[in-house]
């Protein structure tokens, strides 16, 4: 079964906030004592991707066609093997920008979260291990530990375009909305035209290979 991305609600204190966005209505799930440790990465403004075992799609299984999607592909083919049977991955398809451009990254499908076949998000730890024994690149892991309301600004300075905040342990998708959040810089949302109705603007040389 194909799943679409669930939608991630922005932090009461994120500054980007758009007209569109959707705001957390608390954060009692992670000021709860018993939710422990947080974990906080990277957010990138680029196309999530999840591959499984015989296919992927971008954020939504009905996308449909686009030039900068052809090395996702390529680079689907040599990994598929890796993913068990009704798993699935979930990355940030880094070969073109969107809003915002990045030069030359480290990878150009760094991974964010892995799935089991009942829908459960690993743990921040298992899921750091799981792309560390295959090899697969992640997305930068900016902080791990307690919960407290300054972090996002205590953790963006200006080369970080975001943060997504999440409890590490494990949970289902179907109470992801609560325990996972997304705080955002000011002047990251698309302007002009839309990415996908004009040819690809490389972020740097794509490898010939598949590399990640």
């Amino acid at each position: 079964m194909r799943q679409k991305y669930p939608r991630t609600f922005h932090h009461p204190d994120s500054p980007g906030v758009q007209s569109d966005g959707k705001m957390a209505p608390h954060l009692s799930r992670f000021a709860d004592a018993d939710i422990g440790i947080t974990g906080i990465t990277a957010k990138m403004y680029v196309e999530k991707t999840t591959p499984y075992c015989d296919g992927l799609h971008t954020r939504s299984p009905d996308t449909g066609y686009h030039l900068s999607r052809d090395w996702l592909a390529g680079l689907h083919a040599q990994i598929s093997y890796l993913i068990p049977y009704r798993w699935r991955a979930c990355g940030e398809h880094l070969c073109a920008h969107h809003s915002v451009p990045y030069d030359t990254p480290a990878s150009f499908c760094p991974g964010f979260s892995i799935w089991t076949d009942t829908n459960k998000y690993l743990s921040c730890p298992d899921t750091a291990s799981s792309f560390q024994k295959t090899g697969a690149s992640s997305v930068p892991v900016l902080y791990t530990g307690c919960y407290a309301h300054d972090l996002g600004h205590r953790l963006t300075p200006v080369r970080v375009k975001g943060l997504v905040v999440r409890r590490a342990a494990s949970l289902g998708f179907d109470r992801f909305q609560i325990p996972v959040l997304k705080w955002v810089h000011t002047g990251q949302a698309q302007s002009g035209t839309y990415w996908t109705k004009v040819p690809p603007i490389p972020n740097g040389p794509v490898p010939t290979r598949n590399v990640q």
